[in-house]
C-alpha cells in the first residue's frame, strides 16, 4: 500500500551490457506490466521520463542507476538486464530495490532466443517479483507485437544520446517497412530531438521538422497512435511558436479529467501563456512547473524554467534554492551551474561567483563559457591579472567573443588603444549576431577609437 496519501513511486531502468538491444526489449516488457498498475496506489515512472537527465557515461553502472533513482525519490526500482550465455540463450536478471524497507532481491531466468514479448516463463517471473515487492493489484500482462532488432538497436542509440545513429537506424528500418508505426514514431522523435539539439528549431523551413510533419500526418490518417502524434507535433509547434496549433494538439489528447499527469505534456502546456493555461485548469506557469517536478524530479527543463521564473520575478532566494536542489539531483547539468553563477553576478556576490566557477572549471575545463564567466567574476572584483588570464584562456579555446570585448575594455582602461581596437574587431568577427549587445558595444567602441585617430 502507499506510504501516507502519496502513491508509491516505481520504475524500471535498463543496465546496458553486451546485448543492449535485448535490454531494450526487456525494459519494454517490464514497463508494459508497470503501466497497468492502479494509478491511485502507484506512480509508474517510465524510463523516458528520466533518461534525459542520466549521465550517459554511466549507463552500464548499476550503482549509478540505484543512486540516481534515490535522488529522484523512487520508492521501488527494478533494474533489468541481460547477459549472453550461449548463441541461442540469454540470462535475464531483475535486481529489485525497495528503498523504504532497505530490501534488495535478485531474480534470474534463462531465455531462449529470439527474445520476444509473449513468453509465459518470463511473465511468471515478473508476476513473482511483483508479489515479492508487495504489489497488491497485479496487472494483467499486455503483450504487444514484438519489436524488430532494428527498432531496439535504434532505441538504444536514442536512449544513450546518439541521435545521429538513431536516425540512421530508424531510417533504414523505415525504408524496409514503412508500415511499422513504432519505427515511424521513433524516427520522427529522433529527427525532432536532433534538430532541437543541433540546428535552428525556429526555422520554418527546417527539413527535419518538415519531414516529421509529413510522416506523422500520414500516420494520423490511420486513426491510431493519436497521443504520440499530437505530442510530437505540439513539440515542433512550440519551437516554431505556433501557439494556436500547440493548444489544439494538447486539447486533442487532454484527458477528460481536469488535470493531466504526463510531465512532458505538462511541460508543453507551460510554454503557453497564462490565459491559455487557465483553460486547462492551471493558474500559472509556476504551478505547472512545480507539478512536473513533483511527478518527475528528473525533469531538467522544468527545474531550469522554475529557477528562471523565480529569477525574473525577483525572487532570488527561491531561485537560488531551486538551482541548489536541482544540482543535488542533477550535478552534471552545466546550465544549472551557469544559472546559479548568473544569479550571483546580478546580486554582486562576486566572491561566491568565483568560488562557484572555480569548482565548475574543474569539471568542464574546456568550456570557454565557463572560463569566460570565471574571468568576468575576477573582472568585477577588480582582479585584472586573473581576469585577463581567464579571458585569454577562453579565447585560446574558441576565439570567445565576449572575452575579446572585456579584454578590449581592460586595454582601453590602460590606454592601450591599438590592442583594444584589435579585441573589439575580433568580437565582431567571432560573433555571428550583429544585434548582440556586446557586438553592438564593440562596434561603438571601434567607431570612437577610429574617430579619435
Amino acid at each position: 500500500m502507499p506510504w501516507g496519501n502519496d502513491p508509491i513511486r516505481i520504475g524500471c531502468m535498463p543496465v546496458f551490457h553486451s546485448t543492449p538491444w535485448h535490454d531494450i526489449t526487456l525494459l519494454d516488457i517490464v514497463q508494459s506490466h508497470l503501466s497497468e498498475l492502479d494509478s491511485r496506489e502507484y506512480l509508474y515512472i517510465p524510463f523516458d521520463w528520466i533518461n534525459q537527465s542520466i549521465n550517459q557515461d554511466s549507463v552500464s553502472n548499476p550503482d549509478y542507476r540505484v543512486h540516481f533513482a534515490q535522488r529522484c525519490d523512487y520508492d521501488m526500482l527494478i533494474l533489468a538486464y541481460t547477459d549472453s550465455l550461449k548463441p541461442n540463450k540469454i540470462n535475464v536478471t531483475f535486481d529489485v530495490y525497495d528503498f523504504h524497507a532497505s530490501k534488495r532481491s535478485v531474480y534470474h531466468v534463462e531465455k531462449l532466443l529470439p527474445f520476444i514479448h509473449v513468453d509465459s516463463t518470463l511473465n511468471n517471473t515478473i508476476q513473482t517479483l511483483f508479489q515479492e515487492m508487495g504489489i497488491s493489484s497485479l496487472p494483467v500482462a499486455q503483450f504487444s507485437k514484438p519489436k524488430s532488432t532494428d527498432y531496439t538497436k535504434g532505441r538504444y542509440s536514442q536512449l544513450t544520446g546518439d541521435l545521429e545513429s538513431a536516425i540512421n537506424i530508424f531510417d533504414r528500418a523505415f525504408q524496409k517497412d514503412a508500415s511499422d508505426a513504432d519505427v515511424r514514431l521513433a524516427l520522427c522523435q529522433s529527427l525532432i530531438e536532433g534538430t532541437i539539439e543541433k540546428d535552428d528549431p525556429t526555422n520554418p523551413y527546417n527539413p527535419a521538422f518538415i519531414r516529421s510533419r509529413t510522416l506523422l500526418s500520414a500516420l494520423s490518417d490511420s486513426g491510431e497512435h493519436t497521443y504520440p502524434i499530437h505530442q510530437l507535433l505540439a513539440l515542433v509547434d512550440v519551437y516554431q511558436e505556433h501557439w494556436n496549433a500547440v493548444e489544439n494538439h494538447l486539447r486533442a489528447i487532454w484527458p477528460d479529467e481536469d488535470k493531466n499527469e504526463d510531465p512532458d505534456l505538462l511541460f508543453l502546456l507551460s510554454r503557453l501563456n497564462t490565459a491559455r493555461q487557465k483553460t486547462f485548469g492551471y493558474r500559472s506557469k509556476k504551478a505547472i512547473l512545480k507539478r512536473i517536478i513533483a511527478l518527475n524530479p528528473a525533469h531538467q527543463k522544468a527545474w531550469l524554467d522554475l529557477a528562471q521564473y523565480y529569477f525574473y520575478h525577483n525572487q532570488m532566494k527561491r531561485s537560488e534554492n531551486t538551482y541548489l536542489e536541482m544540482l543535488r539531483i542533477h550535478p552534471h547539468c552545466l546550465s544549472a551551474w551557469m544559472g546559479l553563477g548568473k544569479l550571483y553576478l546580478v546580486q554582486d556576490r562576486f566572491g561566491a561567483m568565483i568560488a562557484l566557477y572555480e569548482k565548475i572549471v574543474k569539471r568542464w575545463p574546456d568550456s570557454s563559457d565557463v572560463i569566460y564567466n570565471l574571468g568576468l567574476a575576477y573582472h568585477y572584483q577588480d582582479d585584472t591579472q586573473n581576469a585577463v588570464r581567464f579571458f585569454q584562456r577562453a579565447i585560446e579555446i574558441d576565439n570567445h567573443a565576449y572575452s575579446h570585448y572585456f579584454l578590449g575594455i581592460i586595454a582601453l582602461n590602460k590606454n592601450q588603444q591599438t590592442e583594444a581596437l584589435t579585441h573589439f574587431r575580433q568580437c565582431l568577427i567571432s560573433h555571428p549576431q550583429k544585434d548582440d549587445p556586446y557586438v553592438v558595444m564593440s562596434r561603438q567602441e571601434i567607431q570612437k577609437l577610429v574617430a579619435s585617430e
